[in-house]
C-alpha cells in the first residue's frame, strides 16, 4: 500500500508549477519518501538515502499522471518489496 500526501509546498510561477509530495511506502518494508514534480521531472530521497528519478506527462482528459522514476538502491540498503542488499549502488 502507499499513501501521498501533498505537503502544500507549491512554489507557483507563470507557466510553472513545482509540488512537493510525502509518500508512505509499505511492503515487506516500511518508510517515507519526498517526490518532488517539476517541469516534467519528478525527483527525490527516502530515508534509507535511494534516490528517485524519472518523468511524468499529465493527461488532463483522463485525470492521470503518468510517471516512470528510476530508483538508484544505495550500497547494504536492501529493497523496500524484501530481497537481500548488494554491496553496491544500484538500479
Amino acid at each position: 500500500m502507499t499513501s501521498w500526501e501533498n505537503l502544500d509546498y507549491a512554489l507557483i510561477e507563470p507557466n510553472r508549477v513545482v509540488e512537493v509530495y510525502l509518500v508512505h511506502l509499505e511492503s515487506v518494508g516500511d518508510g517515507y519518501a519526498t517526490l518532488t514534480f517539476q517541469d516534467g521531472t519528478v525527483y527525490g530521497y527516502d530515508q534509507s538515502g535511494r534516490a528517485y528519478d524519472g518523468m511524468y506527462t499529465s493527461v488532463v482528459s483522463l485525470g492521470n499522471i503518468d510517471v516512470t522514476v528510476q530508483v538508484t538502491m544505495k550500497a547494504g540498503v536492501p529493497p523496500l518489496a524484501g530481497g537481500e542488499s548488494k554491496p553496491f549502488d544500484w538500479c
